[in-house]
């Protein structure tokens, strides 16, 4: 039995999820800069400090004004939407690829990759979102570079297969 592991983010399609989904969310492309915009003093102090309180920071800003409803609302819409702008080329691999396991491994977070992720018939190993009150505010560990790895071991079972197929387009 065969195991495919992809990347999303530049490997699949060559769109980062995250920007064009808070691009998305946020309605169009200046209310997502001008939110930017203004959280560049917090942001640059906590990019020295943690890339994960960074990110975390980032999407907060952008997602703390919805509901987990709404975001679950926004990422099946959304789903649609990147799916379609799939390489085609990779769009027609996973399509090929019957009676295997694939899996989606991404630093993108779960709440829109789980919907492309079910869309496109592949497990899911990705950044996990956390939720207080219905409300977005934080990610737990990034699932990149070495967490990514640590993920992969950690929720599958590779003794079972006999051979690992792994596509991204960095060392990570």
């Amino acid at each position: 039995m065969k195991l495919y592991l992809f990347d999303f983010d530049g490997t699949l399609t060559e769109k980062d999820s995250m920007i064009e989904f808070l691009i998305f969310v946020n309605d169009n492309k200046f209310m997502f800069f001008f939110r930017t915009l203004l959280a560049i003093p917090s942001l640059f102090i906590l990019s020295i400090i943690s890339f994960k309180k960074f990110k975390s920071q980032f999407l907060k800003i952008h997602l703390n004004k919805f509901s987990e409803e709404d975001l679950q609302i926004k990422s099946k819409i959304y789903s649609d939407r990147i799916i379609k702008n799939l390489y085609p080329e990779a769009s027609d691999y996973l399509n090929s690829i019957i009676g295997e396991e694939k899996y989606i491994v991404t630093a993108s977070l779960d709440i829109w990759m789980e919907e492309i992720s079910k869309k496109l018939n592949c497990k899911l190993i990705c950044t996990q979102s956390i939720f207080r009150n219905k409300k977005f505010i934080s990610i737990k560990e990034n699932c990149k570079g070495i967490i990514k790895k640590e993920r992969i071991i950690k929720e599958i079972n590779l003794e079972k297969f006999d051979e690992i197929l792994t596509f991204g387009n960095s060392k990570n």
